[in-house]
């Protein structure tokens, strides 16, 4: 590997500032995302997915274009960090920030698996006095009337 020159060392590091910088952000939308999810706040939750969208594209691009700087300078972060250590501290940032993003979206998952099984668990409830019952497209429930009930009488 060649060394690189401290114009390529200065690029290299305004890059990986600006992945940092999409991991915060994610880390944000994450939690905003989870707190409109546990608010059954529909809009806030829609306006927290398409930022987390458009915030993960532009981390793609910023990786893609941080991995093309590293592939020209030899692709060994160790031998760059090595003549540059704030280079190697931004690199453990971004591990660190990165490693947020994934703790928050694991919160996530789990709060939507956890949110899917009490659906679950309250269909398999009414099914058993409503056989058949199903949720159509926009969530109406859908089912015979009960014997014994009035014509009124919903789910």
């Amino acid at each position: 590997m060649r060394e690189p020159n401290d114009s390529e060392i200065a690029t290299l590091r305004d890059w990986l500032r600006r992945e940092r910088e999409c991991c915060a952000a994610l880390v944000d939308v994450l939690r905003a995302e989870r707190t409109a999810a546990a608010g059954h706040d529909l809009q806030a939750l829609v306006a927290a997915l398409r930022e987390r969208e458009a915030i993960q594209a532009r981390w793609e691009a910023v990786a893609r274009r941080r991995g093309e700087l590293l592939a020209a300078i030899g692709g060994d972060f160790a031998g760059a960090s090595a003549s540059d250590p704030e280079l190697g501290a931004l690199r453990a940032g971004l591990a660190e920030e990165a490693h947020s993003v994934r703790r928050e979206q694991s919160i996530n998952e789990a709060v939507l698996r956890q949110s899917l099984d009490s659906v679950n668990d309250l269909l398999a409830a009414i099914r058993r006095h409503l056989p058949g019952a199903r949720y159509d497209r926009r969530a109406g429930m859908t089912a015979a009337t009960p014997e014994g009930s009035h014509a009124g009488w919903r789910a």
